[in-house]
């Protein structure tokens, strides 16, 4: 970059000089060819003016300066009168081929092979139509226009270089933070994540490039400890059920154990390798939400149907009675198996809490959003662990009871399947019975049509029987 940017000021600064220095010698020559044109025209205009009243002598007297000449040409070609400076010489310009009036720049062979500015007129003498040829040495101007060139061709290759000098010496100076910083970032490994890069000035470019690479450090740490953190947790979490399964077959092998025992031993290790089989599915799940990739599917999704279907399978089975009557039309964009995956966690979750019954909710509240609020009434959460829960294996104390055991994953499954689909989730700190949990999801943006096979959720709710609840959410 330091090579780059001094070839690019050098290239920069001597393509600005060289092309004010072609400027400066193309107005140098046309203001000096303008003064000597300007000149010539008022001695030509003296000399139209004198010869019109007085004969055409053969000898012009030469007032000037030395380097003038004068010629006044036949309309044949000879000279008729010139100064004494070219007295005896042939014709400067022949008149049979040079236009009347006209102002040019000619070499004159016969004087010294010198370069004219020569300006010829058509004037009336004595002697009839004649050319008057008044010329000047041009030979002065094209020397001082070359030396110019000379120095400036000397000129510009330095400054070139003094430049490219400067600029070295700058840009070193200016990317010297850069390099200190790239050397203290080659110095962090895991072992030293805290370290930090030097911010320097804030408003400048480079201390704002400090502070996003020190955002950086800190984001890379953090997902470090979390990751260190979850590796301990998940082990401790995988360890507990093998243990257990490592006990029951350590008692029956020592104690002799009889069809009953290791009937009851079999129960006991398949309750544990069901619990190791989900916790084991639940890490897998949050491993690939942690890649945080786009979604594999977005299409409009009703979360009515989706919740409605969940709660139909519960019934059956469960003991907790799921009150569905605010259960209304609600429609997402998103993966239908994802959120119907997040909808069964947190289902799980006020299932195992709850004491009687869990209220749903489902409804659409603004143009833009819409919500899903499941309430259940058991014991409650404390006001500390609202926002803990949804951290990996965290979970309320009673629910680490052998009837409630659950993985210490939904609920953060949850939040990575929300946070994804643009949504939020968290529990209604304002609750006094029971837990509150809100979900909100931005709405479709376009509304889904229906399949003609499906009934309407309206329908489907008054032909499955359920218990109303007079609480209000």
């Amino acid at each position: 970059m330091r090579v780059r940017l001094t070839a690019l000021a050098v290239a920069l600064t001597v393509s600005a000089v060289v092309a004010g220095s072609l400027a400066l010698l193309s107005n140098q020559r046309t203001t000096l060819t303008s003064t000597i044109d300007d000149a010539l025209q008022v001695r030509a205009d003296g000399l139209e003016a004198v010869l019109a009243e007085t004969p055409v002598e053969p000898t012009l007297a030469n007032r000037t300066d030395g380097d003038a000449v004068v010629q006044i040409i036949g309309p044949d070609g000879a000279v008729l009168s010139a100064t004494d400076n070219v007295s005896g010489e042939a014709a400067i310009v022949d008149p049979r081929t040079t236009p009347g009036d006209e102002i040019r720049t000619i070499t004159v062979p016969p004087i010294d092979a010198a370069t004219f500015r020569v300006l010829t007129r058509t004037i009336d003498t004595d002697r009839g139509p004649a050319t008057l040829a008044v010329a000047t040495r041009f030979d002065a101007i094209t020397q001082s226009l070359a030396a110019l060139t000379r120095s400036l061709a000397v000129a510009v290759p330095l400054l070139g270089l003094l430049v490219g000098i400067i600029s070295w010496i700058v840009i070193g100076r200016t990317l010297r933070p850069v390099e200190t910083i790239r050397r203290e970032v080659d110095t962090i490994a895991t072992t030293n994540l805290d370290r930090r890069v030097p911010a320097g000035r804030r408003d400048s470019e480079l201390g704002r490039l400090a502070n996003t690479m020190n955002g950086m450090l800190t984001r890379i740490e953090r997902g470090h400890h979390r990751q260190q953190q979850f590796v301990a947790d998940a082990s401790h979490e995988l360890r507990s059920p093998l243990t257990r399964m490592r006990g029951h077959l350590e008692v029956d092998q020592r104690t002799d154990a009889d069809r009953t025992q290791l009937a009851a031993t079999h129960v006991k290790i398949l309750d544990d390798l069901a619990h190791l089989e989900a916790l084991v599915d639940d890490l897998l799940v949050l491993a690939r939400h942690d890649e945080a990739a786009p979604l594999a599917r977005a299409e409009p999704v009703d979360l009515d149907d989706i919740v409605l279907a969940d709660v139909d399978k519960r019934r059956s089975v469960s003991s907790v009675v799921f009150d569905t009557g605010r259960v209304s039309g609600a429609q997402v964009t998103g993966d239908p198996k994802q959120l119907a995956r997040a909808i069964r966690n947190v289902l799980d979750n006020a299932e195992r809490h709850a004491a009687t019954t869990v209220e749903i909710h489902v409804s659409e509240p603004t143009a833009v959003s819409a919500r899903i609020v499941i309430h259940d009434d058991g014991t409650g959460i404390p006001t500390e662990m609202h926002d803990t829960l949804f951290e990996r294996f965290r979970q309320v104390d009673d629910a680490r009871s052998p009837t409630r055991a659950g993985t210490g994953l939904g609920l953060a499954i949850t939040r990575a399947i929300v946070e994804r689909h643009h949504g939020t989730i968290a529990f209604d700190r304002e609750t006094t019975r029971g837990a509150r949990l809100v979900i909100t999801l931005p709405r479709a943006t376009t509304a889904a049509t229906r399949r003609p096979t499906e009934p309407d959720p309206e329908e489907r709710r008054s032909q499955r029987p359920h218990r109303s609840m007079s609480t209000e959410l």
